[in-house]
Formats: structure tokens, sequence, C-alpha cells
């Protein structure tokens, strides 16, 4: 079983919100989560696979 993007989605926000110093270190995929790029998809190489 491999990972979603919903479950990158998830743990990038449970992390910034204990960890808020580090937005600005993690905008690159965080804009690309917002896009709604799929992360785990060999075909996406914005910020992805």
């Amino acid at each position: 079983m491999s990972i979603t993007t919903e479950e990158i989605r998830s743990t990038v926000t449970r992390y910034l919100a204990q960890r808020p110093q580090e937005a600005e270190h993690l905008a690159p995929l965080t804009r690309v989560l917002i896009r709604g790029a799929d992360l785990t998809s060999r075909r996406e190489f914005d910020g992805g696979h």
C-alpha cells in the first residue's frame, strides 16, 4: 500500500501546526498540495515524485 497525497497533506499540516517556523521552507510543497497535484504519481515532476 502506497502513501496518498491526502496523507502527505495531513502530515504536512500537522507538522506545520507544531513547527510554524518551517512554513517558508515547506512553501514549495504546500503550493503543490494546494494546486491539487498528485504527488505520488511518477508523472508529477513539479514538487512531486
